[in-house]
């Protein structure tokens, strides 16, 4: 079913001051000519022709109060075609974001739904459609509750006039404890028949309290409400059309007490998960078990994306994510490792790393999660279940492995690739992801965008263009809009007619090199990117002094040479793993006075175990002189090393001071 945003039609549309809009009727038409002739290629041609040069300024309305039966038959007509008019009209929302939320002027307007004349009802109801989209539901909704049954009637005519942009109020509406208003909401589900209502009517039919609202939901609809609800659920979660679309979404998520419906405003990429999260609840409540797994991964993407806002400095989200982590561990672990199984399988890295975060606490065990995401191809998921795995006692050789190279990494790398092309998408994928890459893929606009708002800063970004949904430029311009992408370098391939794109690269085609070349101009020292190696560092330790580091000890030398955090672990894993080979190694560090004070202790600390357990020689000049520097930590540790390998003893006399 198309769902058309006719209040969107008033707008204007951001175009380029290269064109007015004579100019881009002018184009636009000859498209539709095209169209007509059935010349698709050259109508595709002129309607990029307009996307490409035109996506910015604000132009009159002019294009789409003329051309809303050719934009109609261009959004049945499917493919590129849908996606252009959809361009449009996205374009055009963007315009009066903020205006359509004045509730004062929508109750000025809404009074005129009420008048005896059908000609000012009629005027009302398209006003409030044009100007106010889903806001203008709030004024109709308490007229739901009216004790004028010729009230009552007329908002339900206006709402039912309003179309499918009303279904997300209406669908809280219909949790209101007034009997009228979830009557209402159920006669206006029956005029729209929008798929979002199925699971709703179901459950209204078999689970209200009131005879009358139960009996006019059978009417409508039956079925399982539970698994209604969960297919709804996917929907929402997974961005399909029969879910939530970008222009539906204003960022808020509505709210109902009694006749008084009202909104709170939530990040955009968080809007469609809360609404799955949602229809999860009330699907496991009602018996379906499928719905737990589904719920954890709702919120493992919540948490990633509010971890991604509060890494960029907007705190006042830390309270709702940790909100997220502790309602999530009460689902239990049996459901959190299905979810991290589906999560894995489904090559989702920035879920499954936040899965395997929760799985990584007091009460964790091994599990079919960890085993599943340790042979991922995603670098990130497989460092994060190596630390897992450490962490429940797991030291065997594919876990240190992992966790070797994940400290030899100069970067956790993290490039997004959005192409619907699957055997191009995959073969880039594959090469980023030998080089240490991890990589996150899909296949339209809408899910790049969400994969793009889940975790880590984005490196990367490739972008086919034209995508089933959106334009390439449209894509770009959602990701500068996060601030966090300030640097992310962006690639567009090109479709021959693309056109040059403000903040992208426009590409025939790509290879890894090209794209990793760009890391260099990013910052290397991200403390996310220096966290991950650091616990990699940490855990690698543990494996060792367990022995589990056995052959690894090479890998570890590279990491010794890094920052503390990673360093001083290291240093610790290569004294239990390494052999007598080693000890140059960490005497190097000890004689390097440039190191900090931290860093030789832990290299002395380790020559000395490697000293006990091997038959190491030690360079005893250096450790003797690293002695008389005045530190006392460091001393005592040079001398324990002395003692280890049996190197000769250091006398000391007690001097008056």
């Amino acid at each position: 079913m198309i769902r058309i945003r006719t209040g969107l039609l008033l707008f204007s549309i951001f175009l380029t001051p290269a064109l007015s809009a004579q100019d881009v009727q002018q184009v636009f038409g000859q498209g539709m000519a095209s169209y007509r002739a059935g010349d698709f290629e050259e109508a595709i041609q002129s309607f990029r022709q307009v996307v490409s040069l035109a996506p910015d300024q604000v132009v009159a309305l002019e294009l789409l109060n003329d051309s809303q039966d050719a934009l109609l038959e261009l959004m049945v007509a499917g493919g590129e075609f849908e996606t252009f008019a959809l361009e449009i009209l996205e374009a055009a929302a963007e315009a009066g974001r903020e205006a359509i939320r004045d509730e004062g002027a929508a109750q000025e307007v809404a009074a005129g739904c009420f008048s005896d004349s059908y000609g000012e009802r009629a005027r009302s109801i398209f006003e409030l459609g044009a100007r106010f989209g889903p806001f203008a539901s709030i004024p109709l909704v308490s007229e739901l509750a009216s004790q004028s049954e010729s009230r009552r009637l007329a908002a339900n005519y206006a709402l039912s006039r309003l179309g499918s942009e009303v279904v997300e109020p209406l669908l809280a509406a219909s949790h209101s404890s007034n009997v009228e208003v979830r009557l209402g909401c159920l006669l206006v589900f029956a005029q729209l028949g929008d798929v979002r209502t199925k699971g709703r009517v179901a459950d209204l039919a078999t689970s209200d309290a009131d005879g009358s609202v139960r009996a006019m939901a059978s009417k409508i609809g039956g079925g399982n409400a539970g698994a209604l609800l969960f297919e709804q659920g996917l929907a929402y979660a997974s961005n399909s059309p029969a879910g939530l679309s970008p222009a539906e979404n204003h960022g808020v998520v509505w709210v109902v007490n009694g006749a008084n419906l009202s909104f709170y405003e939530v990040p955009s990429p968080l809007v469609p998960l809360e609404r799955a999260k949602q229809c999860f609840l009330r699907s496991h409540e009602l018996g379906k078990s499928d719905a737990a797994v589904e719920l954890a991964l709702v919120y493992a993407s919540e948490i990633a994306a509010l971890s991604g806002l509060v890494d960029g400095g907007q705190d006042s989200f830390e309270s709702a994510l940790q909100a997220q982590k502790a309602a999530s561990l009460t689902l239990g672990n049996s459901v959190l490792n299905a979810a991290l199984v589906k999560a894995v399988g489904s090559g989702n890295a920035a879920i499954a790393i936040e899965l395997i975060g929760l799985l990584d606490g007091p009460g964790k065990a091994p599990s079919s999660g960890l085993d599943a995401a340790l042979d991922s191809g995603s670098p990130g998921v497989r460092t994060a279940a190596a630390i897992a795995k450490a962490g429940s006692g797991v030291y065997d050789s594919t876990v240190a492995g992992a966790l070797v190279r994940a400290m030899s990494l100069d970067a956790s790398r993290v490039v997004h690739i959005v192409d619907p092309v699957g055997e191009r998408a995959a073969i880039l994928a594959s090469s980023l992801e030998d080089s240490g890459v991890t990589v996150t893929k899909a296949t339209s606009g809408a899910d790049g965008l969400v994969n793009l708002h889940l975790g880590a800063v984005a490196d990367a970004v490739v972008v086919a263009d034209p995508l089933p949904d959106l334009y390439a430029h449209r894509v770009v311009s959602e990701i500068k809009r996060d601030a966090r992408n300030a640097d992310t370098a962006i690639f567009v391939l090109s479709s021959g007619s693309t056109g040059e794109i403000d903040g992208a690269e426009v590409v025939d085609e790509i290879d890894s090199g090209s794209i990793t070349s760009a890391f260099s101009a990013l910052d290397a020292q991200r403390t996310g990117y220096l966290a991950t190696a650091s616990a990699a560092a940490r855990a690698m330790a543990s494996v060792a002094v367990h022995g589990g580091g056995k052959g690894f000890a090479d890998g570890i030398v590279a990491a010794i040479q890094r920052e503390d955090q990673v360093a001083v672990h290291a240093l610790t894993a290569l004294g239990w793993a390494g052999n007598s080979s080693h000890a140059a190694a960490m005497e190097s560090v000890i004689g390097d006075s440039s190191r900090s004070g931290a860093a030789r202790i832990a290299a002395a600390d380790a020559l000395a175990v490697l000293a006990s357990r091997t038959d190491a020689e030690v360079n005893s000049q250096v450790l003797e002189s690293a002695m008389t520097e005045g530190n006392a930590a460091l001393a005592a540790s040079c001398a324990r090393a002395l003692g280890a390998a049996a190197a000769g003893h250091v006398p000391a006399m007690v001097v008056a001071g």
